[in-house]
């Protein structure tokens, strides 16, 4: 067991904590979590810059930045010109505007706001990243729960009704399939955010040779297989990319076997649990999943929720410079692939900036981190996220921009194995 040294245990639990609340966002108020902590970092990042009188920021944060301006910049006299000679959707117009500015302006903040915590509470470099994969174990806990205890699944779906969305609600008391953990969102987009923590999960392992966080990252993994299909899709992505271009071969090669030999004697022990305890439709949309996957992944062979992505394709009358807001707020029904929502709001010219934005944030990242198997995580985030957008938009999963921009601040410009200054012993897997 690796032993991480933190200032407090009870700072560390209240880090961890505030990471599980963001991500997930659980519907505890009608209010959303999210923009509850939001509100705190603001106050809390914009009193210490009162306080000091100065505004302390990373060199590499502030490149990161830097690569959105030209996006910002075209976005703000494209909606311009939308709004001065457009249709007259003004509403529609500044939401596409707002969702933007919100976007950055609340993934600036809430980075800043942990990274303070961090370095307040001196929680080292490593015990930042592994808040990451205790969220993820926090998670796992209720997704089981809810699988094994329908009283708590449906609890759930009551709070999901009461302060979210109508819609997953109806999903999870109907339909007995999916929906299982404690998120707002418990269906592609929950998949999409837990993928990252698995993949980071398992990068961890085998850069710090632990075999336990490795079977760990493969135990996660049922997270996305009650859930979403993407998300299971991702995370063997990622297993895959970390398996075959992961540094120290022979060290790593060791550890991947006996973490295999390990989820085999846990797989033996879950197929010995009676399926009467899970139910029927739950086991049948799982191993429908399944082939679907086998069939992307073996034959290339695209069906079931991955085809219906393409059915849903249409484009604005003006592709280059798009209609300055989403389809179905101008009345023309919902779409949910990434990319097109994006050509419709920003344009053919604006998706590119955008798209070209977070290549350079990849390729830079990739290029400043010091660990040669935490860029490999790089490699996975990209993957992830510009794969996603060809299903969804993403840019409005503050739990998963978050992730990304949190991860990568915390891997740049520092040492892996960099300790605190005050120590303290947590033991963590």
């Amino acid at each position: 067991m690796e032993k991480i040294e933190i200032s407090s245990k009870l700072e560390y639990i209240a880090f961890v904590v505030m990471l599980f609340l963001y991500i997930f966002n659980p519907p505890f108020f009608s209010v959303s979590t999210q923009v509850l902590i939001d509100c705190v970092a603001i106050g809390i990042v914009i009193f210490d810059i009162i306080h000091k009188g100065t505004i302390e920021i990373k060199k590499s944060d502030f490149i990161v930045l830097s690569f959105f301006v030209p996006f910002l910049l075209y976005v703000s006299f494209s909606l311009l010109a939308h709004i001065l000679f457009g249709q007259g959707y003004y509403d529609a117009y500044l939401k596409t505007y707002s969702l933007i500015i919100k976007f950055f302006l609340r993934t600036v903040f809430i980075t800043s706001f942990f990274i303070l915590l961090k370095n307040r509470w001196n929680i080292s470099k490593k015990a930042a990243l592994d808040g990451l994969v205790w969220a993820g174990v926090g998670q796992l806990g209720f997704v089981l729960l809810a699988l094994f205890v329908r009283p708590i699944r449906l609890a759930i779906a009551n709070m999901i009704r009461m302060n979210g969305s109508q819609s997953v609600a109806e999903k999870i008391l109907n339909l007995r399939v999916r929906s299982y953990g404690l998120a707002e969102n418990l269906f592609d987009s929950f998949g999409y955010v837990c993928s990252f923590i698995i993949t980071l999960t398992f990068l961890m392992g085998i850069e710090e040779g632990k075999t336990k966080k490795i079977v760990l990252s493969l135990i996660m993994i049922i997270m996305p297989i009650l859930n979403s299909r993407t998300g299971v899709l991702f995370a063997l992505i990622g297993y895959g990319i970390g398996a075959l271009l992961c540094t120290k071969k022979v060290r790593s090669l060791k550890i991947l076997m006996r973490s295999l030999i390990a989820i085999v004697l846990i797989l033996l022990i879950v197929m010995s649990i009676p399926t009467s305890m899970i139910p029927i439709e739950t086991l049948k949309w799982v191993k429908n999943g399944g082939v679907e996957i086998g069939r992307l992944l073996l034959n290339q062979k695209v069906t079931g929720t991955f085809a219906n992505i393409r059915r849903e394709i249409r484009w604005p009358s003006s592709i280059m410079f798009g209609e300055g807001a989403a389809p179905e707020y101008l009345g023309h029904g919902n779409i949910d692939m990434g990319y097109c929502q994006c050509i419709w709001r920003y344009g053919l010219i604006g998706t590119m900036l955008l798209v070209l934005a977070f290549v350079g944030v990849f390729l830079y990242c990739y290029k400043v981190i010091a660990e040669k198997n935490m860029r490999i995580y790089v490699i996975c985030v990209a993957v992830f996220f510009f794969a996603y957008m060809y299903k969804l938009y993403s840019l409005n999963n503050m739990g998963a921009n978050f992730i990304i921009f949190y991860s990568l601040s915390i891997m740049n410009g520092a040492v892996y194995s960099d300790q605190c200054s005050k120590e303290y012993e947590l033991e963590a897997c």
